[in-house]
């Protein structure tokens, strides 16, 4: 609100806009018993009020006000968590149409938070950059340096760093690899997506199947196959196949190593006899 004394002591006064359209741009009140008139902005534009003696109207006077924009300053990044030990950047608009410095300070809300969060200014991008350091939360008040009124603030919280479980970076390893191994004068070849996979002999046979991987330990982790289903079988009675288990005198393991660049996995076979055993054949991925 901005008051416009008159300066008619000894009489009234009407005010009014000199156009009608300036009414969306400001709120005009007169106050006829004080003397004086009162604008109340609404939107920028410029508007000219008049002035006349209630008993005379040719005694008059006028002013034009210009209204302008409010200032603004504000944060335009919100990134409002981050984990300990990552870092964001956050950018700062100044809008103004009455200064042109658009520069600004960057500071925790209290000195403490210094522990949380490394705080760095970058006033060449009108930016600043926050760096978590331990599990908190910080909030960073701007301040316009042009007219330290206008303000913003964001409060980030710091998580804990997130841990990946072992088992979890061996099978993002694993997924897409495919690993090969022979015994005797049959070679085989296992092929892994996230879920599923296939299997291929070279005596014809052929496998789709499902799998997880299980138990990690200090040098290798269990694979589970489930669902191992035939889509191309050997005409050769005895040819060696796959059926995801392990064979039942020996009771081999199917593994992975953690490097995730082999696997070992129990190949069966029928004898002549009839008998059921089962190789531990080693493949290695193909790079």
């Amino acid at each position: 609100m901005t008051l416009y004394p008159v300066g008619l002591s000894d009489a009234t006064f009407n005010a009014s806009f000199t156009d009608s359209a300036m009414a969306e741009l400001a709120e005009l009140t007169l106050d006829a018993e004080n003397s004086y008139f009162q604008l109340k902005a609404l939107k920028a534009g410029s508007v000219t009020v008049k002035v006349a003696a209630t008993l005379d109207s040719s005694v008059t006077d006028e002013i034009t006000v210009t209204i302008l924009n409010p200032s603004t300053i504000s944060i335009a990044k919100k990134i409002i968590s981050l984990e300990v030990g990552s870092s964001a950047s956050y950018s700062v608009k100044i809008d103004s149409s009455v200064f042109s410095d658009k520069s600004f300070t960057a500071a925790f809300q209290d000195s403490s938070m210094a522990e949380f969060a490394n705080l760095t200014l970058d006033a060449s991008t009108s930016s600043f950059t926050l760096e978590a350091l331990k599990e908190g939360s910080v909030t960073v008040v701007v301040t316009s340096v042009a007219d330290p009124t206008l303000t913003d603030q964001i409060t980030v919280t710091i998580t804990p760093k997130a841990t990946i479980e072992p088992i979890d970076v061996l099978h993002q390893a694993m997924i897409g690899k495919t690993y090969s191994g022979k015994y005797g004068s049959t070679t085989f070849t296992f092929t892994f997506e996230e879920t599923t996979g296939t299997a291929s002999f070279s005596n014809g046979n052929a496998y789709t199947f499902s799998y997880t991987l299980g138990t990690y330990g200090a040098t290798s982790t269990k694979i589970n196959f489930t669902n191992v289903i035939a889509t191309s079988k050997s005409q050769d009675s005895k040819a060696y196949y796959f059926d995801g288990k392990t064979t039942n005198a020996r009771n081999y393991p199917l593994i992975v190593l953690n490097d995730a660049k082999s696997i070992k996995l129990v190949v069966k076979y029928k004898s002549a006899t009839g008998t059921i055993g089962g190789t531990y054949v080693i493949f290695t991925v193909n790079e």
